[in-house]
């Protein structure tokens, strides 16, 4: 989960140099990303910190509830994200263990549906939309090793 510091952060790194953020995200996946595209909607200026230089290449997926894919309606995010591959679902299962059988978890009737993606998609699609929005600047290999507040 990424570190949100409000107000304005004066620092310095490496390969960028912050010198003034409404607020500045720290990660840059699933979370930080939504969490730049909510706050820049309230008009922050916004600066997401990412170590990585593209995605992390370890494959896995994504459950969005239907509340999460709610919130990204609301952001104007959910048809790209369905467009990147994400396929609607009903509910989950838990397994007890790996022989056991799974117990099945619908969603509730009129809670609306969830989203499963691959999370490298997810992240991909969430920064080619934020790169298009003026109040975000998300800057790359850069791995926050000290704030300090001015």
């Amino acid at each position: 989960m990424p570190w949100i510091f409000p107000r304005v952060l004066r620092g310095r790194c490496r390969r960028c140099s912050v010198t003034q953020a409404d607020v500045v995200v720290v990660g840059g996946g699933f979370a930080g990303l939504s969490a730049a595209a909510a706050l820049a909607a309230t008009g922050a200026g916004v600066t997401v910190l990412e170590a990585l230089d593209g995605v992390n290449p370890t494959f896995r997926g994504e459950l969005l509830h239907p509340r999460g894919v709610r919130a990204l309606a609301t952001l104007g995010l959910k048809d790209a994200v369905f467009a990147a591959g994400a396929m609607p679902v009903r509910g989950f299962a838990a397994f007890a263990s790996h022989a056991a059988s799974p117990v099945l978890l619908p969603y509730s009737r009129g809670s609306g549906m969830g989203l499963t993606i691959e999370h490298g998609a997810l992240v991909s699609c969430l920064q080619r939309q934020l790169s298009g929005n003026p109040r975000v600047k998300i800057v790359r290999r850069s791995r926050v090793r000290e704030l300090a507040m001015a």
